[in-house]
Formats: structure tokens, C-alpha cells, sequence
């Protein structure tokens, strides 16, 4: 009797998760860059070349390489929202996460930056 207990709870929970509509990020992600000034597109543009990533960890943490430059912290998931809190200090950029949970977009200023899951980490 307690097995069956303990296995309809571990099924409730499965079932209350599943219609939660969690989405995972853990993963790896590409990063681009556009704007909406035509001068500053065209200095994307030039660095669009470098390699821009990020990977999400299982442990709430990231890695994040834009611009040459490699960004570690933590992140955080809420509903359609994903936060970003830099190791380095500074204020958490939070991402707005399409309904297809393979699309993350923020603006900054002028600047988009969008992070799309990689095809090669599926």
C-alpha cells in the first residue's frame, strides 16, 4: 500500500510539473546582436563574425561568451521570463522567452540581443 502511495504522489507531481509548462533552458544557445540605429547595426554587423554563445547549466548557472569576452553568473526561470545575475555585479538583464521556449529576446537602448537554442545541442 505505501508503494502505491509513494508512486501515485511521484505521478501527481510529474502531472502538476507537466501542466506547470515548464521550460527548460539548460542547454547551449546562440547569441546575435541588432539595433535599430543603422550606424551601430553596421558595427554588429562587422563583429557578427566572432562566436557568440551561451549555456545554460542544470545547476542555475551560466556561461555566456559575447564580443571575445566570456560573462559567468546565475540565472533564474519564471514563467515566461528568464534572468541572467552576472558574477561580475552590475544589474540582472532579464530576457522575455518566446512561447516556443526556444527564443530568448532583451533590449537594451538601441540594441537586440537574441538568443535562439543551438540546433546542434538537440
Amino acid at each position: 500500500m505505501r508503494t502505491i502511495l509513494s508512486l501515485c504522489a511521484a505521478l501527481a507531481a510529474l502531472t502538476l510539473l507537466a501542466g506547470c509548462g515548464g521550460k527548460s533552458v539548460v542547454g547551449k544557445w546562440d547569441v546575435s546582436m541588432s539595433s535599430t540605429d543603422p550606424q551601430m547595426s553596421a558595427g554588429l554587423a562587422q563583429m557578427g563574425t566572432m562566436k557568440e554563445a551561451l549555456e545554460f547549466k542544470e545547476d542555475d548557472t551560466y556561461a555566456m561568451t559575447t564580443l571575445g569576452m566570456t560573462d559567468q553568473g546565475t540565472y533564474k526561470v519564471e514563467g515566461d521570463k528568464v534572468t541572467l545575475t552576472s558574477n561580475q555585479g552590475g544589474e540582472p538583464k532579464t530576457f522575455d522567452m518566446a512561447a516556443d521556449g526556444d527564443t530568448l529576446t532583451a533590449t537594451e537602448g538601441q540594441i537586440t540581443i537574441n538568443v535562439t537554442r543551438s540546433a546542434a545541442a538537440e
